[in-house]
């Protein structure tokens, strides 16, 4: 990141009430920051207190006191304020609603979607935000495809890890994962080095993946060990190319971070 930097002010503000925007930082092997629409630029930036954040506006940076003054902290994922009363947002009681103790003194600036509760600040909390009317001078903010790896954690030894979208807030062990052709590909070849003790082979027939699995091993799911029937499924390409494949074994996330 470079040493540019800008110096603003609250409407209505003092001399001493300045804030210190810097560029945008550049992603690092630790932390992600996703670039804001093209074009846009510190320059485009203004200060709000969450209370003064209009529909459309693109916060970008939350303003923290520190022992060494007003510190400014990059959001990883800049998003669209829709600001609204928390509990009326429609998010049916996300984690951050649920924990609020005094709605008055907060706002909803993000309504919760299948990956992220809501964003439910202080209404004196200072924000870095492009104002909607500049926003809309440029390209929209889109959301980038996010991913998580998986693995599969049993019945049997773990495997993987697999790289598939992101896993939704209420995602399951058992619920599907969205992986690439060449996750299946990898994912294929291990089941079938195993070996056929393990219960599960897999082929394939064009493009689509066969997944075969044998009478002990469907017991195995079984709470008493004891009920089975051999079977396959067929799991065909979606209209992206990507495989959901899921409730034939336990997943879990590998230990890392969303990109």
């Amino acid at each position: 990141m470079s040493g540019v930097t800008r110096t603003l002010t609250l409407p209505g503000g003092g001399r001493d009430d300045r804030y210190v925007m810097t560029e945008r930082p550049q992603s690092t092997p630790t932390e992600t920051y996703h670039p804001l629409p093209q074009g846009l630029t510190i320059d485009d930036v203004v200060v709000r207190t969450a209370y003064e954040v209009k529909p459309g506006d693109i916060v970008v940076a939350q303003f923290g006191e520190t022992r060494f003054g007003r510190r400014v902290s990059h959001l990883s994922l800049p998003y669209l304020a829709h600001p609204q009363s928390p509990h009326r947002c429609g998010c049916e009681r996300c984690d951050e609603c649920d924990d609020l103790d005094d709605e008055s003194r907060h706002v909803c600036l993000a309504p919760s979607d299948a990956y992220d509760d809501c964003v439910v600040l202080h209404v004196g909390d200072v924000l870095a935000v492009v104002p909607a009317l500049v926003a809309a001078r440029f390209p929209p903010l889109t959301r980038p495809v996010e991913v998580d790896r998986f693995v599969i954690e049993g019945p049997g030894a773990p495997q993987g890890p697999y790289e598939g979208l992101r896993a939704p807030r209420t995602w399951g062990p058992w619920d599907r994962v969205s992986i690439s052709p060449e996750a299946a590909v990898q994912l294929a070849e291990d089941l079938n080095a195993r070996g056929a003790e393990s219960g599960l082979t897999a082929e394939w027939k064009a493009d689509w993946l066969v997944i075969s699995w044998s009478a002990r091993y469907r017991g195995m799911l079984s709470a008493d060990r004891r009920y089975g029937a051999a079977g396959r499924e067929v799991i065909e390409p979606d209209a992206e190319g990507r495989y959901r494949i899921g409730r034939l074994w336990r997943w879990g996330l590998h230990d890392e971070p969303s990109a």
